[in-house]
């Protein structure tokens, strides 16, 4: 086995395995692959009561299949004539279904649509299929062009959870436009979700933030934690900088691979904790006002490679200003503390 630069799961095709298995050892794992797929319980349905329509729906899909499911196809209702001509949009997110306008949600596929009217579901062909491994979560966010959604509400007649053997569908949202809030709590996606046994999922990109600022410093993600061509740069943003001092201030970004998680009450900033290992640091000088600093940890010495076997592994970034002259911190000369963020690098 090829040992990884991070840890992760070890995953093996058993059609191009160079593993020594017997060929009728082969066979027979095939064989419970093949009777997997034939027992699936696809479609997951929810409802089709409808009633309220917007442009973009929002729910949750956990994995219940030991061997992975491949979604293929959605059957879902549009209150549009029939015969209208549109297309759908698939994007999912890292674990949940929101909130809808969070940078987050990667654009994963599509269908083009003929609306079947109103009351009657419409089939939608994905392009490319949605794989989810065994035990993995994650939100999805269909968004309809031309046509529009008609879908239904949470109440004691309509349930927020649906499930088959392999695949639990929790409902979550609905908004006006895909990825665009304010998203309309307790609305149920009406739909068929059809899919068969087998696949493996991707690595999602994540960013989770976590812990308290100090001082009104905020640490906010920019860009998704994404592997790919070109090497990758993601960007995080430091907000609520104070007025720099006449002699100006040091803004200082790190990022790590573990979270010291210690109180900084020794440099006189009460309540304020370490959240980042200072494994890689990225200092700017401060003599302007700058409310609002975007930086790259990692944009020193071309990036991240793109390479699939760094998905899953995590890191975690903070920001600090030194020299504020706002309060006692670091001897008297001011600072301030951000919150920390988690990432999760993601190749899909």
């Amino acid at each position: 086995m090829q040992s990884s630069p991070c840890e992760g799961p070890f995953r093996v095709d058993l059609a191009s395995s160079s593993l020594p298995m017997s060929t009728p050892f082969r066979r027979l794992l095939m064989l419970v692959a093949t009777a997997a797929s034939v027992a699936a319980q696809s479609p997951l349905t929810t409802t089709f009561a409808g009633g309220q329509t917007g442009g973009a729906v929002y729910f949750q899909l956990t994995c219940t299949d030991p061997a992975g499911i491949t979604i293929t196809s959605f059957d879902l209702l549009f209150a549009t004539p029939a015969g209208t001509s549109g297309s759908i949009g698939v994007w999912l997110k890292c674990e949940d279904a929101g909130p809808v306008d969070s940078f987050n949600w990667i654009f994963r596929d599509q269908a083009a649509v003929v609306s079947a009217g109103p009351a009657v579901p419409t089939h939608c062909t994905l392009a490319f299929g949605i794989r989810l491994s065994f035990e993995q979560t994650v939100g999805v966010c269909i968004g309809a062009n031309v046509v529009r959604h008609e879908f239904s509400q949470i109440s004691p007649t309509i349930p927020r959870v649906y499930a088959t053997a392999e695949l639990t569908l929790t409902a979550g949202l609905a908004s006006a436009i895909a990825l665009n809030g304010p998203g309309l709590p307790d609305r149920v996606v009406d739909a068929n979700v059809h899919y068969t046994s087998g696949g493996i999922g991707l690595t999602m990109p994540c960013a989770q933030t976590f812990g308290q600022s100090c001082g009104g410093l905020l640490l906010k993600p920019a860009t998704p934690s994404q592997l790919g061509t070109p090497p990758f740069t993601f960007h995080v943003r430091t907000e609520g900088i104070p007025w720099p001092p006449p002699g100006g201030s040091m803004h200082f970004g790190v990022a790590g691979f573990d979270v010291p998680n210690a109180s900084l009450a020794a440099y006189s900033l009460p309540g304020c904790t370490w959240y980042a290992r200072a494994d890689v640091v990225y200092v700017s000088t401060l003599f302007l006002p700058f409310p609002t600093l975007s930086w790259s940890p990692f944009g020193f010495g071309g990036g991240i490679p793109p390479d699939p076997t760094l998905a899953g592994c995590r890191f975690f970034v903070q920001s600090a200003v030194i020299g504020t002259g706002t309060n006692a911190g670091f001897g008297g000369i001011g600072a301030v503390v951000s919150n920390g963020i988690e990432f999760t690098l993601g190749w899909y």
